[in-house]
């Protein structure tokens, strides 16, 4: 929900931290800041006060108030973040800095067009996790004392690459770019014979910048897309692609209606994939996902919103081949290695050592773990149990998951908007104070299908101990005061065992993954509850005084 103090807001102590560096600074140094605002992001979340504003803003610009409750959060966010960079230039200039500061504003993709990402990037096509502009083509500026006159005020057609901020900023400041660190490591990478790291994939722009020419003849913009401006080819299913959203999105005819693209490609229950559809088919119609399989072709410069497919043009034919020959060739070039799998032995090394991080030849990294007390360890006893048991149902209830939401889907996708101040349009309305996304109904769906599946596991196991209590009891009476010599074959009785936690605790994480095991290995049957021929011994050993209770000697009567 959406808070009313925005001091226990994270972009306010960002901000504040960026605040208090510029403050501190000695103004005789050079300054390098990265500010990463987690703004314009889902979850949709912003101090109340701001969503006060911006209607204040709008009213008094005569716009018609907000009908989309996750548009209205989306553009309080924006506010906030507005006025986040107008305190940091203040302050820059307030310690006379700004003349000799550079100052980059960049984003890392297009805006979500899906429910609840609530951007738009009109008139462009797409959104975020297509190739289209809507994408891959983002908002940035560049602005400080440190640009040239004749630069400013002027719109750049050079295409630049996130990546190559990291060049242009060392040939600003006059720094080699190249990766020694990374050299280095190839060395060992060699003969462990592992991938070896590429070098820096970046591209010093600022001559360009200022000249307006284009430094890259190429761009992969992705494994299915290549931009050689102004032609770029995409391919493959592209989610979002057949939609161009209007002036005003997300808007609540639009959500009402369905005509807004779910998000319901990206969830995962148990860190698997879950379609709320029961078909492919039916998910690519709700996500309005693009088919450029056989590849689809645009001329960016003339146009930019992606309307024409050049494609089946004959005189393209050419510039199509070699497109989809250089992007075979780039895509060659992409540095994927394989970074393991999820595995449960990440969490119990973690609870050893008290943080996540990397368990598989570390030796030394972390800082040692001071040895836990005995709540702690019946605490991390506890917890190894719950997630070796969510672990080993997770593909069960993943499927039941699978079996369900297709039913459900409809009904939790109306959750991710809520239309606002429903009285204009005689309808009810609800309170325009609060955040209406998937955050205000509680309906996170991954935490919920997780809690749900960790719930259901730890009731099935209580079921399986309770039961295997009551038939060790009965196993143990007819084995043992029966005289009766049999094998017991319950793998039950492990889970009652003293020595239960013995195999995790035993078994090294570092161990198990050079093993290549996916996973912990499983309990065992100990030997000290495998057979009931044991029970004569046992009841001999306990035949003799044991210990004094209230002045007395306990002792076990013979059978």
């Amino acid at each position: 929900s959406h808070s009313d103090d925005a001091a226990c807001y994270e972009e306010a102590l960002f901000a504040e931290a960026v605040l208090r560096i510029i403050g501190e600074h000695n103004v005789s140094t050079p300054l390098f800041l990265l500010y990463a605002p987690h703004l314009l992001h889902t979850p949709l979340q912003v101090p109340a006060a701001h969503l006060a504003r911006v209607d204040t803003l709008l009213a008094e610009r005569g716009g018609a108030p907000f009908d989309s409750a996750n548009r209205r959060a989306y553009a309080a966010m924006a506010l906030f973040l507005d006025d986040t960079v107008r305190d940091i230039t203040n302050a820059l200039r307030r310690r006379r800095m700004w003349e000799r500061t550079l100052f980059v504003f960049s984003s890392d993709n297009g805006g979500p067009v899906y429910e609840p990402g609530a951007a738009n990037n009109h008139p462009l096509r797409g959104g975020k996790f297509s190739d289209f502009e809507g994408g891959v083509r983002t908002a940035a500026f560049v602005s400080g004392g440190f640009l040239p006159h004749a630069s400013r005020g002027k719109t750049s057609d050079t295409v630049i690459s996130i990546a190559d901020w990291f060049a242009t900023f060392c040939q600003i400041a006059g720094v080699d770019p190249f990766d020694g660190a990374a050299a280095a490591a190839n060395e060992q990478l060699g003969r462990l014979e592992l991938p070896l790291l590429p070098p820096v994939d970046s591209v010093a722009q600022w001559c360009f910048i200022l000249n307006g020419s284009n430094a890259r003849p190429a761009l992969h913009l992705s494994p299915t897309a290549v931009l050689r401006y102004p032609y770029k080819l995409v391919t493959g299913l592209q989610y979002s692609g057949e939609h161009w959203q209007g002036h005003v999105y997300p808007n609540c005819s639009g959500f009402s209606e369905g005509r807004t693209p779910a998000a319901v490609s990206f969830f995962r229950a148990l860190g698997v994939p879950v379609r709320f559809f029961a078909s492919s088919d039916e998910e690519q119609r709700a996500s309005y996902t693009a088919d450029c399989s056989a590849g689809c072709l645009f001329d960016v410069a003339v146009d930019p919103t992606e309307q024409h497919d050049l494609a089946h043009q004959a005189e393209l034919a050419p510039l199509m081949r070699e497109l989809l020959s250089e992007l075979s060739v780039l895509n060659a070039t992409i540095f994927d290695p394989d970074r393991g799998s999820m595995d449960v032995a990440y969490c119990n090394a973690a609870l050893e050592r008290g943080v996540y991080g990397p368990f598989v030849d570390v030796a030394g990294w972390f800082t040692p773990a001071a040895e836990p007390g005995l709540y702690r360890r019946a605490v991390n006893a506890v917890l190894r149990w719950a997630i070796s048991r969510v672990d080993s149902a997770m593909s069960r209830c993943a499927a039941l998951y699978q079996a369900v939401l297709p039913m459900a889907g409809a009904a939790i996708s109306k959750k991710f908007d809520a239309c606002v101040g429903g009285e204009r349009r005689g309808g009810p309305g609800i309170d325009p104070t609060k955040e209406s996304s998937i955050v205000r109904y509680g309906i996170n769906v991954d935490h919920a299908l997780a809690l749900a599946g960790f719930v259901t596991a730890v009731l099935w196991q209580a079921l399986v101990v309770i039961g295997a209590v009551i038939g060790a009891a009965c196993v143990c009476c007819i084995g043992c005061h029966g005289r009766r010599r049999r094998t017991i074959t319950s793998p039950y009785l492990a889970v009652i065992s003293p020595r239960f936690w013995l195999p995790y605790d035993s078994i090294s994480p570092r161990r198990n993954a050079r093993a290549g095991s996916e996973g912990p290995a499983a309990p065992i049957l100990l030997p000290s509850l495998a057979r009931s021929d044991r029970c004569g011994a046992r009841n001999r050993a306990v035949t003799e005084p044991r210990e004094k209770v209230g002045g007395g000697v306990r002792r076990c009567e013979k059978v």
